[in-house]
């Protein structure tokens, strides 16, 4: 016989059949709430993916920002996200292209998947550390290394995907369309034709968000008003602005954040540390093997620090200097034009500047560092609006190029700059070498034709004394005053007090 409470569990049983114990969500600081499917929770939740973890989205800047702390882990779901949305707003609006759901797919893990390959510090290990350990003309980058790590996240977690699927989401990755599929799909998620695709929207949101910056460009409006003319991505004209505003906010970032002058320093730091350090843990054997890549993450300093080889000396002891921010000191700047960096940075060396040292400067090549940053709208030299194609409201099927007068009569006449710095890896050194570099690179400036010059406004004080230089002359003093015949007062002095 039946019962109520029989009927009641029978009901009961029906209805936790159907919820969807398996629905999981990601509660997102930019993007909110965040639904993913079980294949894409298949792909976080393993060791390959959550090695993101552990590599910080802006490198070094966290060193400088506090806020910067956000990492490769959440930035790369909120791609996946955008991606998905993206590609399904098509979709739904063009039912006539027909997309496939693994085409749909392979962009959401595209995006989920497309910074698998970022190494320690992120660009510090691709522009600074590689560049001085690998053989000249390598061309490595950590789009190959994304690949790399996706076939081996496949392989060794049983992820349900076939062999042309996964070749499909690395050739998204890459931004190289294969034969036979829609190019338009490659604009999403690494778009080299305009640089327009949703990994930027994630980044340009999070990252002015956590340093505290504010931003007036929408990327929702972009996605919302993208359609697809002849298998390309184009944008609303009366979204023109909003483009410029985009890359505007990018220009911004990398002059404000990115490329801070103290960033650039730590970044430095950074990179000697790790290139000295790379003889004793041969970590650039690491770039073509996934199973050792694995590890290699931003705690490879932690790493040198704990570690008692006496051929990580060196490395260590930079660490332990920037860990109490004895860091390498800004000297001077010059901003200067594209079409000369090339002649400048080969001709402006630190032997060459060291060579520039009179009196008792004494000047070394190892005293001095040089570093030549190109900051641009995401194209180089060009404006990357010429490449991106809109589409009029009354004629939703002809693509049209935007003239930049049509959006804003302010719309910059120059799309790229190179910001030339030197820094001294002793503090007590900066006038000097101040002195040595602007006897050096004015004449290199006025044989190229250049109309830059190092700038007044980073004249160096006679007997400046730095912060570092104050805390150690601090130290020094009192060692000095303490009795050498009570060595006790050393100790007592350094115990906590209340």
């Amino acid at each position: 016989m039946d019962t109520g409470m029989d009927v009641g569990n029978d009901i009961g049983n029906q209805q936790a059949a159907a919820w969807p114990f398996n629905q999981r969500f990601v509660h997102d600081p930019v993007h909110n709430s965040i639904e993913l499917d079980q294949l894409s929770w298949d792909i976080i939740d393993t060791p390959q993916f959550q090695r993101l973890r552990e590599l910080k989205q802006l490198g070094t800047a966290y060193f400088v920002f506090p806020g910067a702390s956000h990492n490769r882990f959440e930035h790369s779901i909120g791609v996946a996200h955008l991606a998905g949305k993206m590609i399904g707003e098509i979709a739904q609006r063009q039912p006539e292209l027909e997309l496939r759901a693994d085409e749909i797919e392979a962009v959401r893990l595209a995006g989920l998947c497309h910074d698998l390959g970022h190494g320690p510090f992120s660009h510090v290990f691709d522009n600074s550390v590689l560049p001085r350990l690998l053989p000249a003309g390598s061309t490595w980058h950590h789009e190959q290394a994304s690949e790399m790590m996706f076939s081996a996240l496949v392989n060794e977690n049983a992820i349900d995907l076939s062999t042309d699927q996964v070749r499909l989401i690395n050739s998204l990755i890459d931004g190289t369309p294969m034969p036979g599929k829609h190019r338009f799909l490659y604009e999403i998620v690494a778009n080299k034709k305009n640089s327009v695709d949703v990994d930027k929207f994630d980044y340009l949101l999070r990252d002015t968000k956590s340093v505290g910056l504010l931003s007036s460009y929408d990327p929702h409006r972009l996605m919302k008003t993208c359609r697809v003319i002849d298998d390309e991505i184009c944008y609303a004209t009366k979204e023109g602005f909003n483009v410029y505003e985009l890359f505007h906010t990018r220009y911004s970032l990398f002059k404000r954040i990115y490329t801070h002058k103290t960033c650039n320093a730590i970044e430095i730091m950074v990179a000697d540390a790790l290139v000295h350090a790379n003889a004793a843990l041969h970590f650039t054997d690491a770039i073509g093997d996934p199973s050792k890549y694995l590890f290699l993450t931003d705690g490879i300093l932690r790493d040198i620090e704990t570690s008692v080889d006496p051929a990580l000396a060196y490395s260590r002891n930079l660490i332990r200097r920037l860990r109490t921010r004895d860091t390498y000191k800004f000297v001077d700047e010059v901003i200067i034009e594209p079409k000369v960096r090339k002649f400048i940075k080969e001709r402006l060396t630190p032997e060459e500047v060291a060579g520039y040292s009179v009196g008792n400067d004494n000047l070394r090549p190892d005293d001095i560092r040089i570093d030549c940053s190109t900051i641009h709208y995401g194209m180089g030299e060009q404006n990357p609006v010429d490449n991106i194609m809109f589409y009029n409201k009354f004629d939703i099927k002809s693509k049209v190029h935007l003239k930049d007068t049509e959006a804003s009569h302010l719309i910059p006449r120059s799309y790229c700059e190179s910001v030339l710095r030197v820094y001294t890896t002793d503090p007590a050194k900066s006038q000097a070498v101040q002195r040595a570099f602007r006897r050096a690179v004015n004449p290199l400036l006025a044989e190229c034709g250049s109309d830059a010059s190092p700038s007044r406004l980073h004249n160096i004080p006679a007997n400046l004394v730095t912060p570092s230089q104050l805390k150690r002359r601090s130290f020094d003093e009192r060692e000095a005053n303490l009795p050498s015949v009570q060595p006790a007062a050393k100790v007592l002095r350094r115990e906590w007090k209340n």
